[in-house]
């Protein structure tokens, strides 16, 4: 019928019959004669859509639709074909043949989607002539499709993930292969052994890189792993490489593995002067990421003097008891560069030890008050400690606000920040200020950090939304924001999301970094009803600070950046 509306209800009514007509020959028949002989691909794929819904079709039948010219009746036929939970071994058979010859994109990402709802042991055949087969190889979602597709039958089959492996042509799935493997190395080292083996067969660089940035990636944060059996081989073999990136990851994971050879050379780069700035830094960060050797402290304890390594070592000082260089870093604090102050006030606000020669330094003028964050003040109550408490409010104020005193903060804000004030307020400025405190953690027109919600499509427009979002972000927290309090086996307490946790390791998003945390460093791990987003962030404002900022945030467009923020740090 020329009219779709016929069309949709003649279907609907056809699949409602289907249950109980004594006799459906004559009405399939005329479906199957649309099907094959209509010249529109949407007439046919309608008559098939109300063959399968009314339970016509049989498999050997929808295995012959593979072969048809429409790439479009073919993803059907893969679709019905699956919808069972025991596909066909004869569609199988035909999927690996789709996926060897089919020039379609669109039939090999539906192959690919098909490939996990097939028994694992039917998967690598498809996969195999998937990812030779290179019209996609430059399409992320494809690879992503293909390796989803796989996953399941890593672990269970493992013999068959490495012989697909060996042959792999695209990185991403090389190196998610390879990371998969690895993260069961202590019951299963033999399967890294093989990957290293792998790696030192082939003489392709790019294939070695991405086998060993899988490895990489499934050991990272932890503390410790038992070396392969033949690392020491790689290492030979691959000594001569002109692959920087290459010797980068050999010596990142030398550090891991325990090789106190590697770690002795990258102390000396990381404090010789006449090293370059890059290689220092460079050796510093790999020692950091990769190892809790207490012979660190003296090499952090020089680096804290040299500028460019400032952040990178006040970050690695969080990990030791020092006060003493804390207490001299505090009293040269308005001589660090703005990165540098962030890193180090939070390095600070880790050690309960330390709180106190914070506050110290800020009634000493050593530190500016308003530096300190409500992220940080938030962070040192977690102590709970009565002598921190008392001098956190002698120099911040008193705690946590009553549900009414933040209602009636709330009806100051709104009484303030009229539509005739909101209108006068300078959006560039309320820009500035918005990238000092917010844009750490949130997107705003497409920039910003991911930590928290994206706020471009939230209705930024309503008064009440914004304020009582900034006022008390706890009193409703989006699944997946929620905060855990951290404490290490080292001192440290920290306050974030948790994005990833395997049996070994913990990945936690903090205000600042995401940290991957070995989880035999983790002493105590408790859920709080508190969003990683603090309370207090608009207490520091003045009036003309927040009506800027309150501008800012309920327009609908973007503003050119400041030239000069007048919210930057001092």
């Amino acid at each position: 019928h020329p009219n779709d509306w016929y069309d949709r209800h003649a279907r609907r009514i056809l699949t409602e019959r289907a249950g109980t007509a004594a006799n459906w020959s004559q009405s399939k028949a005329e479906l199957l004669n649309i099907y094959q002989t209509s010249k529109e691909v949407s007439r046919r794929l309608r008559a098939l859509w109300t063959l399968y819904c009314t339970n016509q079709l049989n498999d050997s039948w929808l295995v012959k639709q593979l072969n048809d010219p429409s790439e479009h009746v073919r993803i059907w036929a893969i679709r019905f074909l699956v919808d069972d939970d025991k596909v066909p071994a004869e569609a199988v058979k035909q999927f690996a043949h789709l996926a060897r010859t089919d020039s379609s994109g669109l039939v090999r990402l539906y192959l690919a989607a098909a490939m996990q709802s097939l028994a694992p042991q039917d998967s690598w055949e498809i996969a195999a002539a998937l990812d030779q087969n290179h019209e996609n190889t430059e399409d992320r979602n494809f690879t992503l499709m293909l390796w989803y597709g796989i996953e399941p039958a890593v672990m269970p089959d493992s013999k068959s993930a490495l012989k697909f492996l060996a042959n792999a042509t695209r990185p991403l799935v090389r190196q998610l292969v390879a990371r998969r493997l690895t993260e069961d190395i202590d019951q299963h080292p033999e399967y890294v052994a093989q990957l290293i083996q792998q790696a030192i067969d082939t003489q392709d660089i790019a294939k070695q890189q991405d086998l060993l940035a899988g490895i990489q990636a499934a050991l990272q944060g932890r503390l410790k792993a038992e070396a392969p059996e033949n690392w020491q081989t790689l290492k030979e073999a691959t000594a001569k490489t002109d692959s920087k990136e290459l010797q980068d990851q050999i010596t990142e994971l030398s550090v891991v593995f325990g090789d106190g050879q590697t770690m002795d050379v990258l102390k000396q780069i990381a404090v010789d002067s006449e090293q370059s700035m890059k290689s220092r830094y460079q050796a510093l960060e790999t020692l950091l990421n990769s190892s809790q050797d207490k012979d660190l402290l003296s090499v952090i304890q020089k680096s804290v003097y040299t500028t460019e390594l400032q952040p990178l070592a006040f970050r690695g000082l969080s990990r030791f008891y020092d006060p003493q260089t804390i207490q001299r870093m505090l009293g040269r604090y308005r001589s660090i560069k703005h990165e540098g102050r962030q890193v180090l006030l939070d390095t600070v606000c880790s050690r309960k030890e330390y709180v106190l020669l914070l506050l110290t330094a800020i009634d000493n003028k050593q530190v500016p008050q308003e530096d300190i964050s409500a992220f940080h003040v938030r962070q040192l109550r977690n102590f709970r400690d009565k002598e921190v408490v008392e001098k956190l409010n002698q120099v911040w104020g008193q705690a946590r606000e009553t549900p009414e005193k933040k209602r009636a903060q709330i009806e100051n804000y709104k009484a303030l920040l009229t539509a005739e004030r909101l209108g006068k307020a300078d959006r560039i400025q309320g820009r500035a200020l918005y990238e000092k405190t917010c844009a750490k953690c949130h997107r705003l027109f497409g920039t910003g950090g991911k930590i928290g919600p994206d706020l471009t499509g939230a209705n930024r427009a309503n008064m009440d939304y914004l304020l009582e979002n900034m006022v008390d972000p706890s009193a409703l927290i989006p699944k997946g924001y929620e905060m855990v309090v951290v404490a290490l086996t080292d001192g440290r307490v920290l306050n974030g999301n948790v994005v990833r946790k395997t049996d070994k390791q913990l990945s936690l998003q903090t205000q600042n970094e995401l940290l991957v945390l070995d989880r035999q460093q983790i002493e105590e791990m408790t859920s709080s009803n508190l969003s990683l987003m603090p309370e207090g962030q608009l207490d520091q404002l003045t009036e003309e600070q927040l009506a800027n900022l309150i501008a800012y945030l309920a327009g609908n467009t973007q503003v050119k950046p400041p030239v000069a923020s007048a919210a930057a740090g001092k």
